[in-house]
């Protein structure tokens, strides 16, 4: 599969699975409350995830630009999720995300990483 993806693709499916996989973990753990990614909405950020993977499954050349603005735009998410997140507790600032968000941001630096090895191997 290297071979037919080539090092780019294969990175970008790698982090599609790691991504699909964060959906299922915590991205909100505060003591008794637990929700997972797609309680939480994540599975939309996936949709950015399409157009590379199109590529990749087709093992057509892929528009460095758009495949570069999908990757980098599930990170500006992700980001500015983490950021949004934070809320009070009792007087108290508490930041209650769990490994899910973590490993969901972490897949798609992975992502962009990957985007970009696919563009410049398309060229």
């Amino acid at each position: 599969m290297i071979r037919k993806w080539g090092i780019g693709g294969s990175i970008i499916v790698a982090a599609a699975i790691l991504y699909i996989i964060a959906l299922f973990m915590p991205w909100i753990d505060l003591f008794f409350i637990k929700m997972n990614g797609f309680q939480r909405q994540g599975y939309l950020v996936l949709a950015l995830f399409i157009y590379p993977l199109y590529t990749v499954f087709r093992g057509k050349p892929m528009n460095i630009i758009f495949g570069l603005t999908a990757s980098i735009l599930t990170v500006a998410l992700l980001i500015y999720y983490l950021a949004t997140v934070p809320s009070d507790l009792m007087g108290q600032s508490i930041h209650p995300t769990g490994s899910g968000l973590y490993t969901a941001l972490a897949a798609s630096i992975i992502f962009v990483i990957g985007s970009f090895i696919k563009g410049i191997e398309s060229r």
